[in-house]
């Protein structure tokens, strides 16, 4: 049923936003699109194993899906009219809410392939099979932990069930209103990294050669739709996180956003010319053209984890040095230290290094100014790979890293100098992004 015969006069919407490490919910009001009350539920770590698996059980999540409809409940009033969900993208399931033992693959997993004896990552594997103009047709984001890699490293174990396809996101509806999500957004389908982006359908010749023939997948809807209701309330499809964020930021067409978090990307939305940038189905036909995986909040954690071991609470401890040297580290002199901060799999490779260390330069200062400046660099050489060679006039900055951090604002002004550059503190753009979707569909 189209969300428009629901939503008659809206006042105010319920959002879940599904993160990796939250549940955020909370009550939004329109047309103003304000954050009225806002509620966090803490997410259970996932579990993981030697062989690089990383997954929730069904019974783990179930008891948290319990307290967000108590807090959706809460939060609801005689003026709400329905629900928005986003969140964390490229996780899968092949169970239901009532099968307790049912895993949940998190987007964080590396399971490898096994054939005839021989390992071999589950993302080569894939590429392997299907080959490169394929690749760039399911939006040229082959990695690992998508669910297109995943799911293959459970066959070739013979660990693959057949199912239901469901996203994280759709599991979560589904645990909302109490029936499979049946319908599913361009945004949350392409994540799997088993869609045709351009033509926003399911890639089924790829999925019959994978072997995933026995897995059911869900209809991908045009736009939004409704899945389900929740105590009477329409929930509509989720959308991904990332596309919801930019929607929520309101960026400009032609503008670039630098998302500096935990992890870090660059992004613009564009009319999708393939290149050296992954593709990811945007609104309104149009799409994202981004790179992800660039070393950011992660990096500098693991660094500092390093140089304060041994003191409490020593990332902590690292951060609360940078904020009392910002200065000093803004004069270390470039190319003191040579620093590559791909410390775990990243654009900047397998894994990182610290190189010309010398006993005169071999100090903390020195150490994190140079992964500092390094991190910074990769994202001006990606935000003018994304644009195409043209002038950025135009930069967001989001994200904790970016936008709290005296030193890597002052050093993003440097190298982007003579751009314009915008920092966004919100942390709740996703939240925004979603009620902002829902509202826009339903006033055409």
């Amino acid at each position: 049923m189209p969300l428009r015969d629901f939503l008659r006069v809206p006042t105010n919407l319920l959002v879940l936003d599904v993160g990796g490490t939250f549940l955020k919910l909370a009550r939004v009001e329109l047309p103003s699109l304000t954050i009225l009350r806002f509620v966090r539920e803490e997410m259970p770590p996932p579990r993981s194993d030697t062989d690089g698996r990383v997954s929730y059980r069904i019974s783990e999540l179930r008891p948290l899906m319990a307290r967000a409809k108590i807090a959706l409940r809460d939060l609801s009033d005689d003026q709400s009219v329905a629900v928005a969900i986003t969140g964390q993208m490229h996780g899968v399931a092949l169970c239901g809410w009532d099968e307790p033992d049912g895993e949940v693959i998190c987007w964080r997993d590396s399971l490898t392939c096994r054939t005839s004896g021989i390992e071999a990552r589950a993302s080569d594997q894939v590429s392997e099979i299907i080959g490169d103009e394929t690749r760039v047709r399911l939006g040229n984001e082959l990695r690992e932990g998508l669910p297109i890699a995943t799911l293959t490293a459970r066959m070739t174990r013979g660990e693959l069930r057949s199912g239901r396809f469901r996203s994280i996101l759709a599991l979560f509806a589904e645990g909302l209103t109490g029936q499979w999500c049946g319908s599913v957004h361009p945004t949350d389908a392409a994540a799997s990294g088993l869609a045709d982006v351009a033509n926003a359908t399911w890639a089924r010749d790829v999925i019959e050669l994978l072997g995933f023939g026995g897995i059911e997948l869900p209809d991908i809807a045009a736009g939004p739709s409704t899945i389900g209701t929740l105590d009477g309330l329409p929930v509509t499809a989720p959308i991904g996180d990332h596309q919801a964020a930019l929607l929520g930021s309101q960026l400009p067409s032609g503008a670039v956003s630098l998302n500096m978090a935990t992890g870090g990307q660059v992004s613009t939305i564009s009319d999708s010319e393939p290149g050296k940038w992954q593709v990811r189905p945007y609104f309104s036909g149009r799409y994202i053209r981004t790179i992800t995986h660039i070393p950011s909040g992660r990096a500098m954690n693991a660094l500092l984890a390093l140089l304060f071991e041994g003191e409490r609470q020593s990332v902590s401890a690292g951060w609360a040095w940078i904020t009392a040297n910002t200065r000093n580290l803004l004069e270390v002199p470039s190319g003191s230290v040579n620093a590559s901060p791909g410390f775990f799999p990243s654009v900047a490779g397998e894994c990182g290094a610290l190189t010309n260390l010398s006993e005169g330069n071999m100090t903390r200062a020195n150490v994190i100014a140079s992964c500092a400046s390094s991190i910074v660099d990769l994202f001006y050489e990606y935000s003018h790979l994304i644009s195409g060679g043209n002038a950025l006039n135009d930069v967001i900055v989001t994200g904790g890293l970016g936008t709290r951090s005296e030193l890597f604002r002052s050093l993003l002004r440097q190298r982007f100098d003579g751009q314009t550059l915008r920092f966004v503190d919100e942390e709740d753009a996703a939240v925004l992004g979603a009620a902002r979707f829902t509202w826009n569909y339903t006033q055409n």
